[in-house]
C-alpha cells in the first residue's frame, strides 16, 4: 500500500488563520490597554491616599491648619505644598502619577525640582485667581484651618494635574474647561480614561468624571465650582 502523501496548508487556509488572529488582536488589545490604565489609575489613587494621609498628619502638627500652597524662603525659590508634607510621607515616588511621563525629583537642598508636577493643590479661588468670583469665594482651603473648611469631605485638596514651576502648587478651573489629556496648562486633568483622581480635604480619594468634578453652585450670587470652595450652599 502506498504511503499517504503529506499535505501542507493552502494559501487560503493560511490567510484565514491570519485574519482570525488579526480580528482577535483587534478585540483584545483595547481590553489589555484598559486593564493597564485601570492599574495605573489604582496606583495613582494609592498615591493620593498617601498624600491625603500626609496632609492629615501635617494638620495635626500645625494646629489644625492645612499646608500652604506656596511659601517664600530666604533663597527666593520658596517651597510648594509637596515640600511641606514630604517629611510625613518620606517617599518622593508617591508624587509620581504612573500615567504621567515626567517624574519628580529633589534639588540639592531637598526641595522638589520646579519641573512638571503630576498633582496640584486646590487654590482655585485664592486671591485674584478666581476670574469673576469675588467675596467669600476669594478664599481657598490652602493654609486655612480645618474649622474654616465647612465641608472637608466635599472640598478638593488636590487632583491629577499637568503644569510646571510654582504653578504645580495651584491651578484655576476655567468655566469652559475642556482640556485634552495631553494638555500642559495649569489645570486639573482627566488622564485616566477621561477620569480624574481627586483627594479631598478629609483625606479620602475619589475618581471623578469631568461633569462631577466641575459641577457648579451659587455662592453669594456667583456661579462657582462646587468642590473647589470652602463655602456651603
Amino acid at each position: 500500500m502506498n504511503a499517504r502523501k503529506a499535505r501542507g496548508f493552502t494559501l487560503i487556509e493560511l490567510l484565514v488563520v491570519i485574519a482570525i488572529i488579526a480580528i482577535l488582536a483587534a478585540i483584545l488589545f483595547p481590553v489589555f490597554a484598559r486593564a493597564r490604565e485601570n492599574a495605573r489609575k489604582s496606583n495613582c489613587q494609592s498615591n493620593l491616599k498617601q498624600i491625603g494621609t500626609g496632609v492629615m498628619m501635617y494638620v495635626q502638627d500645625f494646629d489644625e491648619y492645612m499646608p500652604f500652597s506656596w511659601q517664600i524662603s530666604n533663597d527666593q525659590n520658596g517651597r510648594i505644598w509637596p515640600d511641606a508634607i514630604l517629611p510625613y510621607i518620606k517617599n518622593t515616588g508617591v508624587f509620581n502619577c504612573p500615567s504621567f511621563s515626567t517624574k519628580v525629583g529633589l534639588d540639592s537642598v531637598g526641595k522638589f525640582l520646579r519641573t512638571q508636577m503630576p498633582y496640584a493643590a486646590n487654590t482655585c479661588y485664592y486671591g485674584g485667581r478666581a476670574g469673576s468670583a469675588s467675596g467669600p469665594v476669594a478664599s481657598h482651603p490652602m493654609n486655612k484651618s480645618m474649622a474654616e473648611i465647612r465641608v472637608p469631605a466635599d472640598t478638593v485638596f488636590a487632583t491629577d494635574f499637568s503644569g510646571v514651576f510654582e504653578a504645580a502648587g495651584e491651578f484655576d478651573v476655567a468655566t469652559g474647561y475642556t482640556q485634552p489629556a495631553t494638555s500642559t496648562t495649569y489645570q486639573s486633568i482627566f488622564r485616566h480614561s477621561d477620569m480624574c483622581n481627586v483627594v479631598f480635604c478629609d483625606g479620602h480619594v475619589k475618581t471623578l468624571s469631568r461633569g462631577a468634578l466641575l459641577q457648579t453652585h451659587a455662592v453669594s450670587g456667583v456661579d462657582v465650582k462646587y468642590l473647589f470652595t470652602i463655602e456651603e450652599d
